[in-house]
């Protein structure tokens, strides 16, 4: 286990935007999975999956942009376990190798 530093809300070339907040938690990383090429893409989304020290599966979701011109924009949804986390996020958990 480690010490996992996520952030929530828009951030830009500049660093997080007002209203934005980082999250630090004590977990390890299970997987990861985006939807776009972060080299020949332009825009896409990225799907970061934790288990916290509790427990807690923690999905860390990024709208990110090559524009700096555009936020990106994450999320961090919590769920008490990987099977509460798979009843909205199954093909992530699938496509991150979280789930087989």
């Amino acid at each position: 286990m480690r010490t996992v530093k996520i952030w929530e809300g828009r951030k830009s070339v500049k660093g997080l935007r007002r209203g934005s907040k980082k999250v630090t938690f004590t977990g390890e990383e299970l997987g990861f999975w985006s939807d776009a090429h972060p080299t020949t893409d332009e825009r896409g989304t990225a799907y970061r999956v934790f288990r916290a020290e509790n427990g807690e599966v923690i999905i860390h979701r990024v709208n990110w942009s090559r524009w700096s011109t555009e936020d990106d924009v994450g999320v961090v949804f919590r769920f008490p376990d990987l099977d509460a986390a798979a009843t909205q996020f199954r093909s992530v958990l699938k496509n991150a190798g979280v789930l087989h």
